[in-house]
């Protein structure tokens, strides 16, 4: 331990010395990669693999996404992300994805951050892909607010017993040219949304079904200009009685 500890310090006063946060991202990255992940057959990388992408990125959340496509040939039923903190290295998002679901959401995560990002892709339970990177999230540029209603230009057009519909007018938000919201919705209570999903602004309404009646929900609406967040919303709605 002691000449991994001397690596260690070496390695460290080399950080110390490189400028740019570009080259800073970089050394850290190769440095987990060498003491966490040597003689593992891991991949490092300022991007993603082939057929992976960061379809959304914003201050508090990430979205990854992928084709469906063979890896090295295999047929891939699984990946597990794992998204830490450069500062902590403790994982703010550990979990297996269905390959079939398409994209994973990372929420609860800090604004102009560096992450680090490990993907792995299994074929069954074979490894297939192994890759190591970093995502930094966007600067704060949105207004979260709260209210038992929603913000301007947006309305619940309808809301029944088991379902509601969220309508919005083609608006601009804080100056911005709107490109897609998020919306969940979650019963009080609930550890897992009712409903989750990004819905592209031309499309002026959303409907959520597969509510219960006479009940409760939170709500969480997020606007996007580009990958920015413009609006975070949050109120909550009740279902009428059935």
């Amino acid at each position: 331990m002691r000449g991994v500890d001397s690596i260690s310090i070496a390695w460290i006063a080399v950080g110390k010395h490189l400028c740019g946060e570009a080259m800073q991202q970089l050394f850290w990255l190769i440095f987990f990669a060498f003491f966490v992940a040597l003689g593992s057959g891991i991949t490092i990388g300022m991007t993603l693999p082939q057929h992976f992408r960061w379809s959304r990125v914003g201050p508090r959340s990430i979205q990854l996404s992928w084709d469906d496509h063979k890896i090295r040939g295999l047929s891939i039923h699984f990946i597990n992300l794992v998204v830490s903190s450069l500062d902590t290295k403790v994982p703010q998002f550990r979990g297996d994805v269905e390959f079939s679901d398409g994209s994973v959401v990372v929420d609860g995560l800090q604004p102009d951050t560096v992450y680090l990002v490990r993907l792995s892709a299994y074929a069954g339970g074979m490894e297939v892909l192994d890759h190591l990177s970093t995502i930094k999230t966007l600067m704060d540029e949105s207004v979260t607010t709260r209210g038992m209603t929603l913000p301007q230009h947006f309305r619940w057009s309808r809301v029944g017993s088991r379902s509601i519909q969220l309508s919005w007018d083609d608006q601009k938000i804080r100056g911005f040219s709107i490109h897609f919201i998020y919306l969940v919705v979650q019963s009080k209570g609930a550890t897992d949304p009712q409903f989750s999903e990004i819905v592209e602004f031309s499309d002026g309404s959303v409907t959520v079904g597969d509510l219960q009646p006479d009940t409760v929900y939170d709500v969480r609406l997020s606007a996007y200009a580009g990958g920015m967040e413009v609006l975070d919303h949050f109120s909550t709605f009740k279902t009428l009685k059935d």
